[in-house]
């Protein structure tokens, strides 16, 4: 007996799901199929960026400004304004205003709140000026250190600061960190401009130079890093070498034979410097000092006590080259002598041509001689005389003829 085998049930057709967009923030993505019917994001990640995005609404909805709401009793907050109101029309500068208002409620708010409630009550607010405002967070050299280091170009290198410059103006010396000293938002520009006189940020760096000689701007580190990675305390060490201390060069100011007979340096002996130079102090005196001229080095000389402007070893090396110099110009000189003995010309005995090389004979340079006040220039007396030579240099030959008359001129035995 045959078995059939029984028909499949056909499953019933089931509804498509519908096409559906994403309605994540900032998605424009179709949702798959494999999310379910009941899906509204494509993914996990637009799930958890819409649940986000409520929350943040809703924390923006109760404090629209994202910050720390600062909140005083209703009486407190009345006081607060009107003295806020009495400040701002007094045109007392905002960071004043935070100092009055946080000792007088015994508050520690910061500077921004108090600008945002002025604001909210649309009260004129005087911005403090950023000019003559030390930087903040600036540290302070103890005050015994003021005059060893106002004094001191290399005070920096030779007490080991790598990371701080300070500034050497008086009353001052505070220690900045690289980059705050110079430029137009620098401390020289913004805090001393009108001691130092000067109306320029881009010469306020010479003008403090020439009242600090070799007072550095930037640190130790940032020189080593510019200089291919040198190591810093060598690049210290260095930097000390080149400046004598101040009792050094308060010795030799003193003395103007400070240096010793083998010495290879020169110490500046104007205050607050005491640069060693190698070689000349001239160079050194005109781009630090301003003192051009041999006059104004002469003065500052004897202002010094005499103080020398060379040193030992440079005056030897320049003797030395003087004597090769001089033994050189011996050996030329007997050469030519040599050579001019061996390849004598011979006197002429006719009358020549101007641009020949041998001596003119006597009648031709008479002749040249009478025809000088008739023609004018040397130039006419040599054409007529020597056509020839005259059209081959025109200049050369009347320049030739007019040396040659005045040495037969200078030479020639008086008639008897």
């Amino acid at each position: 007996m045959k078995q059939s085998n029984p028909t499949p049930a056909v499953p019933a057709e089931q509804p498509p799901i519908p096409i559906r967009v994403c309605k994540g923030p900032g998605c424009t993505h179709l949702i798959g199929r494999g999310r379910g019917p009941t899906a509204i994001y494509c993914s996990d990640r637009c799930n958890w960026r819409a649940q986000n995005t409520k929350k943040k609404l809703s924390r923006d909805a109760e404090n629209p400004h994202r910050r720390t709401v600062h909140r005083l009793p209703q009486e407190e907050s009345q006081l607060m304004d009107r003295r806020l109101r009495e400040l701002c029309k007094a045109g007392v500068l905002g960071t004043e205003i935070r100092k009055i208002l946080n000792d007088e409620f015994d508050l520690s708010w910061t500077f921004s709140t108090y600008f945002q409630r002025a604001g909210r009550l649309d009260l004129v607010w005087t911005k403090t000026r950023r000019a003559e405002r030390p930087w903040a967070g600036a540290e302070d050299l103890p005050k015994d250190q003021w005059k060893a280091c106002s004094e001191d170009p290399a005070y920096e290198a030779r007490q080991e600061i790598a990371d701080r410059v300070i500034c050497r103006r008086p009353g001052c010396f505070k220690m900045f960190r690289d980059g705050a000293m110079d430029g137009k938002d620098g401390h020289l520009w913004r805090i001393h401009r009108k001691d130092l006189e000067c109306d320029d940020p881009k010469k306020v760096r010479k003008c403090y130079r020439r009242r600090h000689p070799g007072a550095p701007l930037f640190t130790f580190e940032r020189i080593a890093k510019q200089q291919a990675g040198l190591d810093v305390f060598k690049l210290m060490a260095k930097e000390a070498d080149l400046y004598a201390t101040p009792e050094q060069r308060t010795a030799a100011d003193a003395d103007p034979e400070y240096e010793p007979p083998d010495s290879k340096y020169v110490i500046c002996r104007e205050e607050r410097c005491g640069f060693k130079s190698r070689g000349r102090l001239t160079k050194h005196l005109a781009n630090e000092h301003g003192i051009h001229g041999k006059k104004a080095v002469e003065a500052w000389r004897r202002k010094h006590n005499w103080a020398p402007i060379f040193s030992q070893d440079y005056l030897a090396k320049r003797a030395e080259d003087l004597k090769k110099r001089n033994e050189r110009l011996r050996a030329f000189a007997k050469i030519g002598r040599q050579l001019g003995q061996a390849e004598a010309p011979k006197p002429a005995k006719s009358r020549g041509k101007v641009g020949a090389t041998a001596k003119r004979s006597p009648a031709f340079l008479e002749e040249a001689i009478a025809l000088y006040p008739k023609l004018g220039s040397w130039g006419k007396v040599a054409k007529k005389l020597t056509y020839s030579d005259w059209q081959a240099d025109q200049k050369g030959a009347a320049d030739r003829l007019r040396l040659e008359v005045n040495y037969y001129l200078e030479h020639r035995k008086p008639a008897a």
